[in-house]
């Protein structure tokens, strides 16, 4: 018997800044197998102005897990041609292990001239975007202060994402994070973040994938739908939606939850069996109705192997 302990803080600027409710579970572990436990803030009442660090995840007996947490901001979002920009670029390390060997690459659009950076740790190529996070220790961040020359009228989409890590990272969908400068029209950067919790997994057993859907942008995002396409050789015995969302479907499964505010994420339950002894890929996406500027963090997959029997031959 051991315990989770989750622990959620308001980090906005109101009156409740720094407030935390905790929640501790005891459980028993029945399984000798790696399983894997996250947790996800849903539902709140407003926006959230960061929602890349609305989920955490433990592994059991397996490899201590790292969650690089990628966000971006700009001092400006509607410049003018041959104006001046800032962005600031943040990768934190929730943890619970340290991070080694971390690199974010940026998508170097066009429409944008590099004048200077200032990285509070590691180094910024600018000829590549490639930022050398290095090391982060658990609830370590590092930013990364990028000033640039906006040379167009039209919309620039400038994406950093996380591209390197030793350590396994569960929590991908927070891998990214993008800004709209001169957007012609409303955007939702919605992300997906996808676990099996238990692995490796044996034919007959019934295990869950846990599907986690973000609105990274600070605007709302309408007719959000999650679809999930289950492969051969597992069969659903039930899908379980938060914030009111209604799921359809026994095989190609759809989530329907209409709209989810600015950094708010939604999740989804999804208890299968698995009918087959070898190796199977599920692949979750997730989309809305307005334009979505980095569509990569849209879909996410996750595997799930078989268990491996030892065959001992005694003389």
């Amino acid at each position: 018997t051991f315990h989770y302990v989750v622990v959620a803080t308001n980090l906005s600027a109101g009156s409740a800044n720094g407030a935390t409710a905790t929640l501790t579970l005891t459980a028993t572990v029945n399984r000798p197998q790696s399983q894997v436990n996250q947790a996800t803030s849903t539902g709140q009442s407003g926006a959230d102005t960061k929602g890349s660090n609305n989920t955490a995840a433990v592994r059991l007996n397996g490899m201590p897990l790292i969650d690089i947490q990628v966000s971006e901001t700009v001092d400006n979002s509607t410049p003018t041609v041959s104006q001046n920009v800032i962005f600031t670029v943040t990768a934190k390390n929730a943890g619970p292990a340290t991070a080694t060997g971390v690199s974010l690459n940026s998508n170097l659009p066009a429409g944008l001239s590099f004048v200077s950076s200032s990285p509070s740790q590691g180094t910024y190529t600018p000829g590549t975007g490639t930022w050398s996070v290095g090391t982060l220790a658990a609830g370590a961040s590092a930013t990364l202060s990028l000033t640039m020359t906006n040379t167009v009228a039209t919309p620039v989409i400038q994406t950093f994402t996380k591209t390197a890590a030793t350590e396994q990272d569960l929590v991908t969908g927070n891998d990214a994070a993008s800004v709209v400068l001169n957007p012609a029209a409303t955007f939702a950067d919605m992300a997906l973040t996808k676990i099996t919790t238990q692995e490796p997994v044996a034919a007959s057993l019934t295990f869950h994938y846990v599907v986690v859907a973000t609105n990274l942008s600070a605007g709302s995002a309408n007719g959000v739908t999650v679809t999930d396409n289950l492969p051969a050789g597992v069969t659903l015995v039930s899908a379980v939606a938060s914030s009111g969302g209604i799921c359809s479907g026994t095989t190609t499964i759809s989530c329907a939850f209409g709209t989810v505010l600015g950094g708010d994420s939604v999740t989804i339950d999804l208890t299968v069996t698995k009918t087959v002894g070898g190796t199977v890929a599920n692949t979750a996406t997730v989309a809305a109705n307005e334009s979505d500027p980095n569509m990569a963090n849209n879909t996410n997959a996750t595997t799930t192997t078989p268990v491996t029997l030892l065959d001992f031959e005694i003389e």
